[in-house]
């Protein structure tokens, strides 16, 4: 189903997408509306011991995950390289902002939104899987039944916003991203050298999973936003009403 443009404080969207905005402004003072939706890649970081020290095995995995960049291939978020030719699969590198998740039928939670290709332009929510615990992809449809927010960002004394902005310091990039007040993203090593991303929702470990992911390596990682440089946002394609799928039906 494709639908006509929207286009909104110059980011031309969809409709799921536009009412997520109209819902965020009622709410947001306009610094803040701008610090939520500036374009951002993500990048991870193995989490260090709380005593400081870290073990050979955490080393060797900090030296493999340190730096990777979230990508987005099969309906869920990857730990792989920025550049596409390095990367083992063809996958899009997540390009998100913040907007408020619009349902009548949830207390007010802020979204994330990433773009998922160029051509055609598309975006989608990122959100938990409700069962198994991974981040996924997908439109408001796919997305509903699941944990959709709140995501979040940390500020340089490492606490999180909300969404009216307070403890948001000016100048302050927020570069730490939290979900539901809490930084409990884990990689899952699911094929050799393949890294999807989890969420330890309920700070455990991941044991509801345990079956699933039993002889997996997994470690705990933290998720650092990397805002994009508008020369390099101003290189992508537009978003055009014969392209832009909406988001917040069945259609993909």
């Amino acid at each position: 189903m494709v639908l006509g443009l929207l286009t909104i404080a110059a980011i031309p969207t969809t409709i799921g997408i536009a009412e997520g905005i109209s819902e965020q402004r009622k709410h947001n003072d306009k610094k803040h509306e701008d610090a939520q939706m500036a374009k951002f890649n993500i990048e991870a970081f193995v989490d260090d011991n709380e005593d400081g020290r870290i073990s050979e095995r955490r080393a060797r995995l900090k030296r493999q995950l340190d730096g990777k960049s979230v990508v987005l291939r099969n309906d869920k978020a990857w730990l792989d390289e920025h550049t596409p030719s390095l990367r083992a699969h063809p996958a899009y590198l997540a390009e998100c902002f913040y907007i408020a998740y619009p349902d009548d039928e949830r207390e007010k939670t802020l979204g994330l939104v990433s773009r998922i290709s160029d051509d055609p332009p598309m975006l989608n929510w990122l959100y938990v899987d409700k069962d198994t615990l991974e981040v996924k992809y997908g439109n408001r449809s796919q997305s509903r039944a699941h944990h959709v927010g709140n995501w979040d960002w940390t500020t340089s004394d490492g606490k999180s916003t909300n969404m009216e902005g307070q403890d948001v310091a000016e100048g302050d990039d927020g570069v730490g991203i939290v979900f539901e007040s809490f930084e409990g993203f884990v990689a899952v090593e699911e094929e050799d050298g393949e890294w999807a991303l989890y969420f330890d929702r309920n700070d455990d470990g991941l044991k509801s999973q345990d079956e699933k992911l039993k002889g997996k390596r997994k470690v705990n990682v933290l998720l650092e936003r990397k805002l994009i440089e508008k020369e390099n946002e101003e290189n992508k394609p537009k978003q055009t009403s014969e392209t832009l799928r909406t988001v917040n039906t069945g259609s993909r």
